[in-house]
């Protein structure tokens, strides 16, 4: 067991609520693995600084609810950056103790990119049409649209100027990449997108961009999605592997003493 509770940080879109489970089977399993592991519920279409304020209040309920005084993060995709902005600006108690991030767009999402150059009056439709339905869905304060912008690689250029590493964090990263076009039922579409841009990529985060911290490699060595990397659409005998990452990691994370 870890010294400090994990918290598990979801990404874009998914949410821990109803019959969809943001992590699947992962959380469970740490937990019978005798790990105080938690899963986040902030906005699935919320802008950085919102999803920040919003872990922050997570992370004060855990830290009372554990007695203890410092957290693991670990970290899918966009939820990466929420932790950065969260540690960088909100973090005064020095609560958190490291992030691992999975996927995590440090250097920006071409695939946004592309989106937002599509004509302003359609991706304002798009974007209407989304926070609608994820309002329903819980999200507080759902904003697609000012999200995109803030996943754009500019956008993402003065943001890691403006939140550099903050001492006394331990800082990790992990990619995914999709191979022979092996993409899985959920990311079909966005990587036929962006597949001709000739960056490795998990479908979403292209494996450049997913480097931070200590950049500990590729999850898996196998063809690995953007969505099977939090055990979702995932087949049977790549979850597993998928579950066995997180195992082996968070044990990493106890022998690093965290």
């Amino acid at each position: 067991m870890t010294k400090y509770p994990i918290l598990l940080v979801h990404g874009m879109v998914v949410k821990d609520k109803f019959f969809f489970k943001s992590f699947g089977k992962i959380t469970e399993t740490l937990q019978k693995k005798g790990y105080h592991v938690y899963v986040s519920h902030q906005d699935s279409l919320g802008t950085i600084q919102n999803n920040a304020r919003q872990l922050y209040q997570e992370i004060e309920k855990i830290i009372s609810l554990e007695k203890v005084d410092k957290i693991n993060l670990i970290a899918h995709s966009k939820g990466g950056l929420d932790c950065r902005y969260l540690i960088s600006n909100l973090d005064d108690q020095h609560w958190v103790v490291s992030l691992t991030t999975l996927s995590t767009p440090h250097s920006g999402s071409r695939l946004s990119e592309r989106i937002l150059a599509l004509p302003k009056w359609i991706s304002k439709v798009i974007c209407f049409f989304w926070n609608t339905i994820y309002r329903i869905l819980g999200d507080k304060n759902p904003d697609l649209y000012r999200l995109g912008t803030e996943l754009k690689p500019d956008s993402l250029s003065l943001f890691n100027m403006e939140n550099p590493p903050k001492e006394g964090v331990y800082y990790q990263s992990y990619a995914a990449q999709i191979l022979n076009g092996k993409s899985g039922f959920l990311m079909k579409l966005p990587y036929l997108f962006q597949k001709n841009n000739n960056n490795l990529t998990d479908g979403i985060v292209d494996v450049e961009s997913s480097q931070y911290g200590v950049y500990k490699g590729l999850m898996l060595k196998d063809s690995l999605s953007h969505s099977e990397m939090v055990g979702i659409f995932c087949k049977k005998k790549k979850r597993e592997k998928v579950i066995e990452f997180y195992a082996l990691l968070c044990y990493d994370l106890y022998e690093k003493g965290f």
